[in-house]
C-alpha cells in the first residue's frame, strides 16, 4: 500500500469515527440522556463522570471501529493467503508434473538418440578391429571419435539436467583408490598421446588403499578434469597429484589436483567458470569444442559430495583445479563383502570351450554386433527380442551365460533376471551380465539384488566386452588342464622365458598391432625421462619421488601387458615405502635391462 492510499485511510477513519460520535450526541440529546447523566453526576464530583462517561463512549466507539476493521481485514488476508496457497500448490503440482515430463522425455529422447549412436561405435569399433587397410582404419577411427565426442555431449546435457532437478543419489562403495585413480589416468592416456602431452598420476603414500567413495561419481570428476586440461593444452604436461589434505577421526580429506601447462584462465573469468554454458571465451567453444558444462556438473558433484573446489590460474602459465573429498577408509568387512560376486580369475582373457550364451536385445544392431564379437570367439548363440522370450528359452535349458539389455519391451531386464534365478530354473547359477546405457550405481545396484552379477555398459567395445565375457565364462566352467597350460597368467616371479612384452594380450587390449606399437613406443619414451628421475631421487635419498616416478612407470607397463617391466617398477615401489633405498641401485638396474628388453623386443616386431 503506498503512502498517498495510507493517508486516504486514515482520513476515512477519521471522517467515519466523527460521524459515529455525532451519531451518539444525536442519539443522546433525543432521549435527554445528557440530563440523567447530569442527575447522576451530583452524586458524584460536580457533573464530571458524565463527561467523562462521554468520552468512554466516544473512546469505546471508535475502538469498536477499528477492532471491526482489522477484523474484516484479517478474515480479507485469511482468505487472500488460502488463495495464494491453492494456487501456489496448483502450480507447484503442475511444475512437478511437468519437470517428471520433462525427465521422462528426457530419459525417451537420451534412449533414441543413444541407442543408434551406440550401434555406430559398436559397427565402427568391430570395422577398427577388422581393418583390411589402414585408410579403413582411420574412417573408422574417425568415425567412433565423433560418435564418441557426440555421445559425450548427450550425457553431459542430460547429467546436468539429472543434477539441476537434485535426482543424483551417491552410493559410496569400498573402492581400491589407487588402482582406480590409475585406471582413470588410463582411459584418458590415449587422449594425451595423440597431442604428444604427458600424462602423469602422483599418489602420496600416505593416501589410503582402499575407501568408501562413488566411484562412478569420482571419475567423472576426475575425467571432466583431465579431459579439459589435455583440450586446453597445446603441448607440454598434465599431472594428477593426491595427497592427504586433514585427517578427522575416521574421515580423511584428500586433496585431488589436476595442473596443466595450457592457456590458463584470466582472474576476473575464474569466478563464472563453474556456471553452466559459460566459458572463457565465446571463441573457446569454435576452437576447443564443447559447451561449457563440464566444470559445472564437476561442481555440483562435488558439492554434493560435500567437497570443496577452486582453481588457480594465469594466463599462458597453466592451471591448477582441485577438490577435496572428505572420504572414509573403508574396513576389511566392506571390502570382503564389496568383493564377494568378483570372479578370482579378473584377468582372464581366453576360455578354452564353446560356451552356449542366451543374448537378450531388442534393438537388431545391438543383437548383430554381440553376434559378431561372440560368434568370432567361436561361442554359439541363441539370441531373443525381449525378456519375455528369455525367460522361456532359460527355463528350457541350462546356458553358460546370459546377457540381458536392461530396458526391454515385455519384460525388462531386472524381471527376466528375478525370474531366471528361481529354485525351478536351470540357471539358478549361470552368470547373468547386465547392459544398459546408464552406469548410475542405483541402476548396479538393483542389477545385484535381482541376481545380475555385472553390469556392462554401452556402446559395446570389444576389449572391455569379451574381457567381461571370458572372465566369467573362466569362473562359471573350469577349463581343462591342457588349455591351462596356454592360458596361465603371467607368473609372479620373471623367469627366463617371460617374454618382456605379452603381444596377444596387448593387441587384445589396445586393439590391432598399429594401435599398439606407438603407445609402446611412447612409453619407452617416457621411461627413459623417468629413469633419469629415479636416478636422482636415489641419490637425494627421496623415498617419495622414488615412489611415484616408479608407480606410474608401473600403471603404464601393465596397461600395455609388459609384465616383467611392471614387476621392476613393483620392486622399487616396495623399496621407497619401506623408505630401502640401499638396494634401490641394484633394483633400477634391473628396471633399465627391462626397459632395454622390452625396446629391442619391440624394434624386432617392427622389423
Amino acid at each position: 500500500m503506498s503512502n498517498r492510499q495510507i493517508s486516504h485511510q486514515i482520513l476515512l477513519d477519521l471522517v467515519i469515527i466523527s460521524i459515529l460520535s455525532a451519531g451518539v450526541f444525536i442519539i443522546a440529546g433525543y432521549f435527554d440522556l445528557f440530563a440523567y447523566l447530569q442527575v447522576v453526576s451530583q452524586e458524584y464530583q460536580e457533573g464530571m463522570t458524565g463527561k467523562i462517561f462521554l468520552v468512554l463512549i466516544i473512546l469505546v466507539i471508535g475502538l469498536s471501529y477499528f477492532a471491526w476493521r482489522r477484523w474484516r481485514e484479517t478474515i480479507h488476508e485469511i482468505q487472500y493467503r488460502d488463495q495464494i496457497e491453492s494456487q501456489l500448490k496448483t502450480s507447484n503440482q503442475a511444475l512437478k508434473k511437468a519437470s517428471r515430463a520433462k525427465s521422462q522425455y528426457l530419459a525417451n529422447l537420451s534412449h533414441e538418440i543413444r541407442t543408434p549412436l551406440h550401434a555406430i561405435i559398436g559397427y565402427a569399433d568391430a570395422i577398427t578391429v577388422r581393418a583390411p587397410d589402414t585408410e579403413t582404419l582411420k574412417y573408422a577411427m574417425i568415425v567412433t571419435r565423433e560418435s564418441e565426442r557426440l555421445l559425450a555431449l548427450l550425457n553431459d546435457i542430460l547429467d546436468h539436467t539429472i543434477i539441476e532437478e537434485g535426482k543424483v543419489t551417491l552410493y559410496p562403495t569400498p573402492t581400491a583408490l589407487h588402482r582406480y585413480l590409475q585406471e582413470t589416468i588410463d582411459s584418458c592416456q590415449l587422449q594425451a598421446d595423440f597431442k604428444k602431452i604427458d600424462l602423469s598420476l602422483h599418489i602420496d603414500p600416505e593416501v589410503p588403499e582402499t575407501v568408501l567413495v562413488d566411484k562412478i561419481r569420482l571419475r567423472q570428476i576426475l575425467v571432466n578434469l583431465i579431459q579439459n586440461a589435455i583440450k586446453f593444452t597445446a603441448h607440454g604436461s598434465v599431472t594428477v597429484r593426491v595427497f592427504v589434505e586433514d585427517r578427522h577421526n575416521d574421515v580423511i580429506e584428500v586433496r585431488f589436483e589436476v595442473e596443466d601447462t595450457g592457456i590458463g584462465i584470466p582472474e576476473d573469468k575464474q569466478a563464472t567458470i563453474f556456471e553452466a554454458f559459460k566459458q572463457v571465451d565465446n571463441g573457446l567453444n569454435r576452437s576447443y569444442g564443447g559447451v561449457g558444462l563440464g566444470t559445472a556438473i564437476v561442481y555440483n558433484l562435488v558439492k554434493l559430495m560435500q567437497g570443496e573446489i577452486g582453481l588457480e590460474s594465469r594466463p599462458g602459465n597453466g592451471s591448477i583445479f582441485w577438490i577435496i573429498l572428505p572420504l572414509s577408509v573403508a574396513k576389511t568387512s566392506e571390502i570382503i563383502q564389496s568383493q564377494a560376486d568378483i570372479p578370482n580369475d579378473s584377468k582372464a582373457k581366453h576360455v578354452d570351450y564353446k560356451a552356449r550364451i542366451l543374448v537378450a536385445e531388442d534393438y537388431p544392431t545391438n543383437q548383430d554386433i554381440i553376434r559378431i564379437h561372440l560368434s568370432e570367439e567361436g561361442h554359439d548363440l541363441v539370441i531373443v527380442d525381449n525378456g519375455r522370450q528369455a525367460v522361456e528359452a532359460g527355463t528350457r535349458e541350462p546356458f553358460d551365460l546370459i546377457i540381458l539389455d536392461i530396458q526391454m519391451p515385455e519384460i525388462n531386464g531386472f524381471e527376466a533376471a528375478k525370474a531366471l534365478r528361481k529354485k525351478d530354473s536351470p540357471n539358478t547359477s549361470t552368470p547373468i551380465l547386465g547392459l544398459s546405457a546408464n552406469a548410475d550405481p542405483q541402476i548396479m545396484d538393483l542389477a545385484r539384488q535381482v541376481g545380475i552379477q555385472e553390469m556392462l555398459t554401452k556402446p559395446i567395445r570389444r576389449t572391455f566386452f569379451i574381457q567381461a565375457i571370458n572372465r566369467w565364462l573362466s569362473q562359471h566352467r573350469k577349463p581343462s588342464p591342457s588349455s591351462q597350460a596356454k592360458t596361465q597368467n603371467i607368473p609372479l616371479e620373471p623367469t627366463q622365458q617371460d617374454p618382456p612384452l605379452n603381444i596377444s594380450a596387448a593387441v587384445e587390449e589396445l586393439g590391432s598391432l598399429e594401435k599398439m606399437e606407438p603407445i609402446v613406443h611412447r612409453l619407452l619414451e617416457l621411461a627413459q625421462e623417468q629413469i633419469q628421475i629415479m636416478e636422482k631421487a636415489i641419490r637425494a635419498q627421496d623415498s617419495h619421488l622414488l615412489y611415484q616416478e616408479s608407480h606410474a612407470l608401473k600403471g603404464g607397463a601393465s596397461s600395455i601387458q609388459a609384465h616383467p617391466l611392471a614387476r621392476a617398477a613393483t620392486r622399487l615401489m616396495e623399496l621407497a615405502q619401506e623408505n630401502n633405498l640401499n638396494q634401490a641401485d641394484k633394483a633400477l638396474q634391473d628396471l633399465i635391462q627391462e626397459v632395454h628388453r622390452l625396446t629391442e623386443y619391440v624394434n624386432h616386431l617392427s622389423h
